[in-house]
């Protein structure tokens, strides 16, 4: 029974080594996921400030969205002429210009930096748009559950924009 323990305790140790060193993920993989966790954080913040500005001011939006559907229903011409809407688009702008920034020009940049083996791991089969890891969700969920969802909110101030 004691050499059972034994084996088993090995068994056990060894197999907690393997999951904590990472095995299964190449080096440029983790590397890659690690840049663009550092690369998109920025965008993550401004995703977190926008679903809190959405969440503060939800009832005031669903207003909003019950005016423009009344207005247009009357016949009647909306009006996009409100601070909040303006503060939404300003906010999803500001949001777009860090996504785009942290992708063509962060993230983008290391792939360049990276080589040809980076372009081609890295890199849209057009050759276009980054390719972030899905390891970096792992590496760093914060930063990309962050920016879940966010379309939804961009659609509604859209919508109310028109």
């Amino acid at each position: 029974m004691k050499n059972y323990l034994t084996y088993i305790s090995a068994l056990v140790i060894v197999t907690l080594l393997a999951s904590c060193s990472g095995v299964g993920y190449s080096k440029a993989d983790k590397k890659a996921a690690d840049k663009a966790c550092s690369c998109f954080k920025d965008v993550a913040k401004q995703s977190v400030d926008i679903h809190e500005w959405h969440a503060d001011n939800f009832d005031d939006l669903e207003d909003l969205q019950e005016e423009k559907i009344e207005a247009l229903e009357n016949g009647e011409k909306w009006s996009t002429e409100s601070k909040l809407i303006d503060r939404g688009e300003e906010m999803i702008e500001e949001w777009q210009d860090l996504y785009k920034k942290a992708r063509d020009v962060c993230y983008d940049h290391f792939i360049d930096d990276g080589g040809d083996f980076y372009k081609e791991e890295y890199m849209s089969p057009d050759g276009e748009t980054p390719v972030v890891p899905d390891l970096a969700s792992e590496f760093c969920p914060e930063v990309f559950f962050a920016m879940q969802n966010l379309p939804a909110i961009e659609k509604k101030i859209q919508r109310l924009a028109d």
